[in-house]
């Protein structure tokens, strides 16, 4: 079954706390483990061999992906083969897992390559479908009974968590962690939806119903979890939406998947947009700017050649305003988002809003990030570690000041916060549910900065659920 034009205004009615996931299957590499046996060892290179020998024989990992010896040496203990060869298998079987939180719930199947554009086109349809009975209708002969069960669950009434305000008069609008969709009154454009991953970046599932009316495209940043999520890019889509995704020359561990064969493979209408690059969605002109930053070293050395999270930033230009979202960009050993801001504007002229994460993340040993500690050689490691028990350290990001340095170069007039979470509908992103703790906290320090060195970009306290109309 395809979609077809009936479907293509209609409301996404499915339960607010579904989890869908479609996803190729990956080795496990329980990255954190490591990372937390080598802290607690405090990067001692022979208890720092010896555990990742046990890790080895515990996870099963394959001999060929490590060299413990290298860490006597102070070298690279990943391989060539792990680090670039060994992760994504575009022919190999996909996992589909379905979930509904609120009636604790869950299937999960593997699925053929060959099978994935049915799975996309089913979470296609069920997301614009009005009701279980039509649905089932349509797949009465492709759904296993366990399957059927859950689904089911998935059509309610039920808003436990809210619903989000209607799209209505050009602006931005504030979604779930990194989301934010931006509308000209003619087009609709969403960025890194993650509404049905059920991660922390939607509450743990507790993300507020959907009503609005499909993308005309969706664009991704980059390839981590907290802003790549499938199931939820194809919650957004008809097989015809458009989705506008980075250039990956290579999938390595650090970007795992290529995300144009990934969505091929589903059947999915994209385009890839290298660094540079332009294209028109309906009145909004996207531009791909490079993103640097959030790579496992800041400054150096950096990485295998190759081994690197390939992304873009982008430059959106509609015909009432124009933004720059920078994700969780920064800068690395390839260079720095201030010197992209610098030529973008001196090509393309000052912008309208900024949009950025304001947090800084500390390289190479990165908790949030642990497959970094697999990519730099055992002496670089150990010399963070021994930095940062004194204080000192990089971050991969722009933080509070990089931010306010870029909200000057660009000659913003706003700047716009997210990326920094979700706790709920109108909740401030980041305080974990206790007011001035998360994002009040971040956005005071970048004030402060900007007045100090004399910018006239005026910080916006949005949350969740909030729009952003740029005043004449």
């Amino acid at each position: 079954m395809s979609l077809g034009s009936d479907f293509a205004g209609t409301r996404m009615p499915i339960s607010d706390s579904t989890r869908i996931y479609l996803h190729p299957r990956f080795p496990n590499l329980p990255s954190r483990l490591l990372l937390n046996a080598w802290e607690a060892a405090r990067f001692e290179p022979r208890a720092c061999r010896r555990s990742l020998e046990a890790w080895i024989r515990r996870f099963n990992i394959p001999d060929s992906w490590f060299c413990a010896a290298e860490i006597d040496a102070g070298g690279l203990a990943a391989t060539r083969e792990l680090l670039l060869d060994a992760l994504y298998r575009p022919q190999g079987d996909w996992v589909w897992r379905m979930s509904v939180h609120s009636e604790r719930r869950a299937f999960a199947a593997d699925v053929p390559t060959e099978s994935v554009p049915e799975v996309a086109d089913l979470i296609r349809t069920l997301a614009h479908t009005d009701n279980y009975r039509d649905f089932v209708n349509s797949y009465s002969g492709m759904l296993e009974n366990e399957i059927r069960e859950v689904i089911s669950l998935a059509f309610t009434e039920e808003s436990a968590f809210g619903t989000w305000p209607e799209i209505g008069t050009p602006g931005i609008y504030r979604r779930e962690h990194a989301n934010v969709i931006f509308s000209s009154g003619e087009t609709l454009v969403a960025f890194d939806p993650q509404s049905s991953s059920g991660a922390w970046t939607t509450a743990d599932g507790r993300c507020p119903r959907d009503r609005s009316c499909k993308m005309d495209a969706v664009i991704i940043t980059h390839s981590h979890a907290d802003h790549w999520h499938l199931g939820s890019v194809l919650k957004h889509c008809d097989e015809r939406t458009r989705v506008i995704v980075p250039q990956v020359p290579r999938v390595n561990l650090l970007t795992r998947e290529d995300f144009s064969q990934s969505l091929k493979i589903a059947g999915q209408s994209h385009e890839v947009l290298p660094w540079g690059g332009r294209c028109m969605v309906g009145d909004v002109e996207i531009q791909a700017l490079p993103f640097l930053g959030e790579q496992p070293t800041r400054k150096g050395p950096p990485a295998l050649d190759g081994v690197r999270n390939w992304g873009n930033c982008y430059r959106v230009t509609s015909p009432r305003f124009s933004a720059l979202i920078l994700a969780d960009s920064g800068g690395d050993p390839m260079g720095e988002m201030r010197d992209v801001i610098a030529r973008s504007r001196a090509k393309d002229g000052p912008i309208d809003i900024l949009l950025s994460c304001c947090e800084s993340f500390p390289e190479g040993i990165n908790a949030g990030l642990p497959d970094y500690l697999l990519t730099l050689p055992f002496d670089t490691l150990r010399r963070i570690f021994s930095e940062r028990q004194r204080g000192r350290w990089d971050s991969i990001t722009s933080g509070r000041a990089g931010v306010a340095d870029l909200c000057a170069l660009a000659g913003a007039r706003f700047f716009l916060p997210y990326a920094h979470g979700f706790e709920g509908l109108g909740m401030e992103a980041g305080s974990a549910g206790v007011r001035g703790q998360g994002e009040t906290r971040l956005l005071n320090d970048l004030q402060n900065m900007l007045v100090q060195s004399g910018v006239a970009t005026e910080v916006v306290p949005w949350n969740p659920g909030d729009q952003f109309t740029v005043p004449h």
